[in-house]
């Protein structure tokens, strides 16, 4: 319906997508990238993902999938899901696997992009 942008999925979703050099220096562990769900925003960090991974485009759009299983998950998979459907409850660990999982599935086998 979107085609392969992520960036065009987000903004029919009316989720929001920024993509920041590095995070914010106080934090106390290093991350590739955050949902911050009071805004339904997606932040990235190209610098701690272009240290971490070699192939640039593909880092972005999996960072950005695995934080949009975040944003389902916290949003009760309404985008995704009929809203009869039983909701899967998943502890913190169950949810970091499933959304790696999901960014992994969804990048590969949509061949998803960060064209904008």
């Amino acid at each position: 319906m979107h085609g392969n942008d992520l960036q065009k999925i987000l903004s029919a979703w009316q989720w929001h997508l920024m993509i920041e050099t590095e995070d914010h220096p106080l934090f106390p562990m290093p991350r590739f990238a955050v949902w911050e769900g009071d805004t339904k925003t997606i932040r990235l960090f190209r610098a701690p993902l272009q240290r971490g991974f070699p192939n640039q485009p593909q880092a972005l759009a999996l960072a950005c999938a695995h934080e949009m299983f975040h944003g389902l998950a916290a949003n009760s998979y309404q985008k995704v899901l009929p809203s009869y459907r039983a909701i899967p409850q998943l502890s913190r660990d169950e949810e970091e696997s499933a959304a790696q999982a999901f960014a992994c599935a969804f990048v590969e086998n949509f061949r998803l992009t960060l064209e904008a």
